[in-house]
């Protein structure tokens, strides 16, 4: 099974660490060697991570951070270094965040984007760098908005799409940079519906919709593809089924209650042919519920507004 699977992965990488940490020992300023330890300690915290002990899971992505600190450390200039470093950073953030310390997370995106921010600066071309740091803004962003810091959420995933759109935009194959516009886009849609600025968020999730349209369309057998424009979708269904329930025009009222119904009828579409081919996520499967009742409600609202309008 697969946790048997995870199991023998995380003995063997245990029973390997030992060696590489005397070898290290005996020479401590070995790049290979002590690099060879920060790749031990990344492989039991990702196994931990994917078994659900998330304590140790910390203790090992801790480990690995100030590995790659030392690594940093005995040579600044080093681009590798500084990568992976400002990677640690933002895997510690993400494990700290899930564990409930959203500030212990926003310092660690915080040191990864200023590693980050050295990187990119130092060549305007390197695309990986802005890709780099263009994560950390936007986990910064994700954490600002769950803490409720909607103009912080927005300034930082506003960066984040900045500096996606310019690698994007530098190689239009790049398709890797057009999907992370396209999650910048979704994102901010995502932190202004919560924020209850519906009509704002419409937009952005429409020029998410277009870029993910494209590339699911280009590669319709990749399920992660098509879950992603379902959820856009979604969004669009339930933005605009929030503004209906607002609204205190009936005319807009119904108006919006149909375009909701539209748009998570082409979700539900996506959702149901996942399902029929065997490509159905845990997530799809609860969405599938959650959208064909939005459907039955947009149905009741729009047959009322039709019936109050019509007198």
């Amino acid at each position: 099974s697969g946790a048997n699977d995870f199991l023998g992965a995380l003995d063997s990488t245990r029973k390997a660490l030992p060696i590489r940490e005397a070898l290290l020992a005996r020479k401590p300023s070995g790049v290979a060697e002590r690099s060879s330890v920060a790749a031990g300690y990344h492989e039991v915290s990702t196994i931990m991570s994917a078994l659900g002990e998330w304590s140790a899971a910390l203790e090992y992505a801790q480990r690995e951070t100030s590995t790659f600190e030392a690594l940093l450390a005995s040579n600044p200039a080093n681009g590798r270094a500084q990568r992976n470093v400002g990677i640690a950073y933002k895997r510690l953030g993400a494990l700290l965040e899930r564990g409930g310390d959203r500030q212990a997370a926003l310092v660690n995106y915080r040191k990864a984007v200023a590693i980050d921010e050295v990187r990119a600066g130092a060549n305007a071309n390197d695309g990986e760098a802005h890709l780099d740091l263009s994560y950390g803004y936007a986990s910064i962003g994700y954490t600002l908005s769950m803490m409720g810091d909607t103009s912080g959420a927005l300034e930082n995933y506003g960066r984040a799409l900045s500096a996606r759109e310019a690698v994007a935009a530098a190689d239009p194959n790049d398709v890797n940079a057009r999907g992370a516009v396209a999650r910048a886009h979704l994102s901010i849609g995502q932190v202004l519906r919560k924020a209850g600025r519906g009509l704002e968020a419409i937009p952005q999730f429409r020029q998410a919709l277009v870029m993910a349209s494209d590339f699911y369309k280009a590669n319709p057998s990749n399920a992660g593809a098509g879950e992603k424009v379902a959820d856009i979708y979604g969004a669009l269904a339930g933005t605009n089924a929030e503004l209906a329930s607002a609204a205190t025009d009936k005319a807009e009222a119904a108006r919006r209650w149909g375009e909701a119904r539209e748009w998570a009828r082409k979700s539900l579409d996506i959702w149901v042919s996942q399902r029929e081919k065997g490509r159905l996520s845990a997530t799809g499967k609860g969405e599938i519920d959650v959208i064909t009742r939005l459907i039955a409600t947009c149905d009741l609202k729009v047959n009322t507004h039709a019936v109050a309008l019509a007198k």
